[in-house]
């Protein structure tokens, strides 16, 4: 397959710089040429470089090249399902020219096989030629109560002994097939006819169906399915009511699920799909062989019971991942092995892409030993004689340098000579740009420069009443790793969620007593959830019995004396002052839900002071703060206050200039209003000038130098959502109506867990973790991505990957930290993208990383920055998380950063 770049493809527009749009097409021309004579291409991109505009420049330009015949298929991970076909339908509006035919794809992702299996079903005139899945469509069960009573019509079909049972089925078909469509005079017809008739037979009783309900693919799987074991089960449908009935109506629901997964089986095995193009995004998650997304694939010779249901299927493949070396050069091959999945030409083909796979496995084993061997070497460095021998002393080995410096540097020309064969071997098979000097791009603070940039590179401290619980678990973890030994994978859980948040130890301590270990984590969560419980023992228990004691009792404010935590809120708070929103990442649960309590207690805190300031009130009277506050608040309720009037001309007046429909401006004043009469908008935008507070409304309003007051920041806003699509400017008013506003005691219902009894809710803080529903998800990232609110979103590993928190936000904090840097590098991606508030600025994206001193949490960080480091080197070498191991390469001699960068891979376009 051979396809140019589509004429119809410009990459260039207001959202990017030029010269990441002319790399973004150059990227799809080279694409598209090597997937002229290969199997298949890795865009392994940084974070953040516009991966997913590359993918559709490619899908367009294989569609055109292919005259629209058959679809191109993109499979997703569930967590970014709503981003593909919203970023589809933003880049066919500004990357693709309306001249020539129309390219369809589904308005949203699919998650099921029958789904999918209708949508390939579709005619011509009809069919979508993006199909977007997600990765488990094809392993979910067939739930679908169309194909289920395909089953039961098929049993029953000439069976004389069933009549009875037949005639009877369409009282009880709404309880077994669960469905309140189904009622026993559809049913009955539906049992007349075959499913080929079944969608005008269900528009003649009403039931209007996008899709014939049963796919094609499917109905010669169901003539041929033998349907004896259902038949047993039929037997048990009821000729009447009885006191059994429910009994007899679950065994009949078993019998069809029985059924119906041996259905599923049979379909994926006959399948004969052919299509021009598979993207994969996060084709990481393929590496494993045994999940069910790389089964799919697999495509094993001569084997057609172990024969995927995709292996064969696809003319090329597009894979996508930020991180192709995360775990180990082995699993990119893995990633690599994929492509043996495609449509094959000819035979001799596949035996000379099985000859340049070998070839660079091996040359990868040879360059991952010669790196392993440097590290070895690297480890016996002591930091005096990295002193004494000046900079760069790895570039000239002479027989002057000590003898470990000397061995170092030969083992270091050894690794590069090996890089430069695994270069060369591994080009033609995976494009990676870098997003270039990271100094450049980020202000890192680490541990106590967090809250100080001036201050030394250390830790913060623990003292006063939190010094204890942290001088006792440092005695436990010694014991943990002293007992350890090399074969013992052991790590003190328990101090590491004490590091994490006080509210985090105990539910650590909790789940390594119940044996449950990564229970305290967030759904997602990576690191810290591959360990063992730690092996008990009556020492080791009474140090942790004395930390139960040293902490604050449940229900107190000493809870937030925990110094990350503290320093945590800190920042929040003084960047919610200075109007600046941030992204706080945390995988522990209880943590989680504790920096929403405490952060939002201290913003309360800080509203009313401002208010109190503003006011000549006394800070202390609470009351009579909130009170007049409130008063001033309550005047944009009243639709014929001055200061409604004032805020709606104002507001008018600001938006005219955007553009904007008159609906959609209308809708935004709403929105603006909305959120300008909460306390905590007020107390920073407005001067709280009670007799006057309507000029002081048009004051903060006004256009302005101050790009940072509220006139401005709204008139940007209504700028670009003018720019949006139709269907993205909806769905963010639409999100922005949905939020609620004010100040509430706590009662979430999205974050459940418990609270202090005096606990406030504020809007201006959010969580989202993995037991938020994933459309509140998407309502809260369009709401960060706005002047409003959440100001501070705490988020979980659900939202570390794959999702876009860059438009108004550079601040982002990796609370609680990982063992794996490409973990860190994918949160800070949240922030760090194309078109980003820092891009448009020209400003530093800020990277903080707290860490307490003498703490787990600094032998964490540690760790991880020297792997950072070390990564590519040793190409994603597994993670060794005991304490042990983690011991050592902490106390190692960090790999200087010129050596780092003089052994990564180019595999750039233009390297």
């Amino acid at each position: 397959m051979s396809a140019p770049l589509s004429r119809r493809v410009s990459l260039a527009s207001d959202r990017i710089a030029a010269q990441d749009a002319e790399r973004q097409r150059r990227t799809a021309e080279e694409i598209l040429a090597r997937l002229g004579d290969q199997p298949g291409v890795v865009l392994a991109d940084e974070v953040g470089m516009g991966k997913t505009y590359v993918a559709l420049s490619v899908a367009v330009s294989v569609l055109e090249a292919t005259q629209r015949r058959r679809p191109v298929l993109v499979l997703v991970p569930p967590s970014v399902q709503h981003k593909w076909p919203k970023e589809w339908r933003t880049f066919a509006e500004t990357c693709l020219a309306s001249s020539g035919p129309t390219i369809r794809a589904t308005e949203r992702t699919v998650n099921t096989g029958v789904e999918l299996l209708r949508l390939l079903d579709d005619d011509a005139d009809r069919r979508h030629h993006i199909i977007f899945a997600t990765h488990g469509a094809f392993a979910r069960p067939l739930t679908d109560p169309w194909i289920q009573l395909a089953l039961v019509r098929r049993a029953f079909y000439r069976r004389p002994s069933l009549a009875a049972q037949k005639k009877a089925f369409p009282t009880w078909a709404e309880q077994v097939l669960r469905d309140r469509r189904f009622d026993a005079e559809l049913v009955r017809a539906l049992l007349d006819g075959h499913p080929r008739t079944w969608h005008a037979v269900a528009a003649k009783h009403g039931i209007v169906l996008d899709d014939d309900p049963v796919p094609a693919a499917l109905l010669e799987p169901i003539d041929q399915l033998d349907p004896r074991a259902l038949v047993a089960h039929l037997a048990d449908v009821p000729l009447r009511w009885s006191a059994q009935i429910d009994s007899r109506l679950a065994r009949v629901r078993k019998g069809i699920r029985d059924v119906r997964d041996e259905l599923w089986r049979s379909a994926l095995g006959s399948m004969n799909l052919r299509l021009p193009l598979l993207i994969l995004d996060e084709a990481h998650h393929a590496r494993n062989p045994k999940t069910k997304l790389a089964e799919l694939l697999d495509d094993r010779q001569g084997d057609d019971a172990a024969r995927g249901a995709l292996a064969g299927a696809f003319d090329r493949m597009l894979f996508l991942t930020a991180t192709p070396f995360q775990l180990g050069h082995h699993e990119l091959i893995r990633v690599l092995d994929r492509f043996d999945g495609v449509r094959w030409p000819t035979k001799a083909a596949r035996v000379h892409f099985a000859a340049q796979r070998k070839e660079l496995h091996s040359a990868l084993d040879r360059s991952q030993l010669e790196a392993l061997r440097l590290q070895q070497v690297w480890q016996r460095i002591t930091p005096e004689e990295c002193a004494e021998a000046g900079d760069e002393w790895w570039s000239h080995p002479n027989d002057a340098l000590p003898d470990s410096l000397r061995r170092a540097a030969e083992r270091l020309a050894a690794v590069r000579s090996r890089f430069a064969e695994v270069e060369a071997l591994l080009r033609p098979w995976v494009i990676r740009h870098l997003k270039g000097d990271r100094e450049e791009r980020r202000d890192e603070r680490p541990g106590q420069r967090m809250l100080d940039p001036a201050s030394p590179a250390r830790g913060i401290g623990v003292d006063g009443p939190a010094l204890l619980p942290f001088l006792l678990a440092a005695r436990a973890q010694a014991l943990v790793s002293r007992r350890g030994g090399g074969s013992d994978q052991a790590r003190a859980l328990f101090a590491e969620g004490l590091a994490s948040s006080f509210e985090a130890y105990r539910t650590t301590r909790q789940a390594d007593d119940d044996g449950v270990a990564d229970s305290p984590l967030d759904v997602g969560a990576t690191g810290s959830a591959n360990q063992r419980k730690t092996t008990p023992s009556p020492e080791l228990d009474w140090y942790l019995r004395r930390i139960d004691e040293a902490l604050p009792a449940d229900g107190s404010h000493g809870f937030e004396q925990h110094p990350k935590l503290a320093a945590t809120v800190e920042l929040a708070v003084d960047l919610w002052a200075r109007r600046e929103k941030l992204l706080v990442f945390c995988f522990y649960v209880a943590t989680g839900r504790a920096l929403r309590a405490h952060v939002s207690r201290a913003v309360y805190r800080r509203t009313i002071d401002l208010a109190a300031t503003q006011l000549g009130a006394d800070a202390h009277d609470v009351g009579e703060v909130e009170r007049r506050l409130t008063n001033l608040s309550n005047r944009f309720f009243d639709a014929d206050s001055p200061a409604t009037r004032a805020a709606e001309g104002a507001l008018r007046e600001l938006f005219a200039p955007s553009r904007l429909g008159e609906a959609d401006r209308e809708a935004l004043v709403d929105v603006s209003k909305r959120f300008l009469r909460t306390p905590s908008f007020l107390v920073r935008y407005v001067s709280l000038d009670e007799d006057r507070f309507a000029d002081a409304t048009l004051a903060s309003l006004a256009p302005s130098d101050d790009e940072a007051s509220l006139g401005p920041r709204l008139a940007r806003f209504a700028t670009y959502l003018a720019g949006r699509i139709p269907s993205e400017r909806e769905s963010i008013l639409s999100s922005l109506g949905r939020l609620v506003t004010g100040v509430r005691p706590a009662s979430d219902p999205y974050d459940s867990g418990p609270r202090h009894a005096d606990d406030v809710w504020v809007p201006d803080v959010r969580l989202a973790n993995g037991s938020t529903p994933s459309d509140r998800r998407e309502d809260l990232m369009q709401a960060f991505n706005s002047p409003f609110f959440p100001d501070v979103f705490i988020a979980s590993a659900v939202m570390g990957e794959g999702v876009d928190l860059h438009l108004m936000c550079r601040h982002v904090v990796h609370h609680d930290g990982d063992w794996n840097p490409s973990v860190l590098e994918q949160r800070t991606g949240r922030v760090e993208r194309l078109g980003s508030l820092a891009q448009r600025t020209g400003e530093r994206v800020v990277v903080y990383e707290p860490y307490l001193a003498g703490a787990q949490d600094e032998k964490q960080y540690r760790v991880v920055k020297d792997r950072d480091r070390w990564f590519n080197v040793v190409m994603g070498a597994p993670l060794e998380l005991d304490e042990r191991s983690t011991d050592r390469v902490e106390q190692r001699v960090p790999l200087p950063a010129a050596v780092a960068e003089s052994l990564a891979l180019r595999l750039g376009v233009a390297d």
